[in-house]
């Protein structure tokens, strides 16, 4: 045996450490990202893109105070809708929660039948006083990430208040002539 180095166990054992450790990291790693990481998206453990949007959509309403009372209250006379349809759709948006389903659609769409914002804030108004629940609360206690997406790009298409593109007309505005056309035609 001419000069032929004998191996070193120690530098084989480390060796041996190193790839095993990079084959288990690699491992461990594509067995969360495959696997675990959308199941813990799944059941609200992480937080995904979406959940990140659902959170800003739900800042934003809460910033600016649109299922609250408050701009109602700073703008009593431009509430559109009856205290009996306000009531009706605080009852809708109520009943729109349920035990073992939910209605979510139903929520949203009450929320967008009231027609403009100041009357969705006399909805809530209305909710609070019918059920002693803020309506934002009752909100987020059923939602879910896409509603809040949905419910935000139907809101922001509300009118504050509605502005007629046409001045109504009164008896007083017509001319003699057109009350004689009017009236003639009875």
């Amino acid at each position: 045996m001419a000069n032929t180095p004998m191996p070193n166990p120690v530098k084989s054992e480390i060796y041996l450490y190193i790839v095993g450790g990079v084959v288990v990291i690699a491992v461990a790693s594509i067995i969360y990202l495959a696997i675990a990481r959308p199941i813990l998206q799944k059941v609200g453990i992480l937080d995904d893109k979406k959940d990140k949007e659902r959170d800003n959509i739900i800042k934003d309403f809460s910033e600016k105070q649109w299922f609250t009372s408050i701009p109602y209250k700073a703008n009593k006379s431009q509430v559109t809708i009856s205290e009996t349809r306000a009531n009706n759709l605080a009852t809708e948006i109520y009943n729109a929660k349920g035990n073992f389903y939910d209605c979510e659609i139903c929520a949203i769409g009450s929320l967008v039948d009231a027609g403009t914002k100041i009357n969705v804030s006399f909805v809530a108004y209305r909710f609070y006083i019918m059920y002693n629940r803020d309506l934002m609360s009752y909100l987020k206690s059923f939602l879910e990430t896409n509603d809040w997406v949905d419910l935000n790009e139907t809101y922001k298409k509300l009118p504050m208040e509605n502005k007629p593109n046409t001045k109504s007309m009164q008896i007083d505005d017509l001319t003699e002539n057109e009350l004689d056309i009017i009236t003639s035609n009875k």
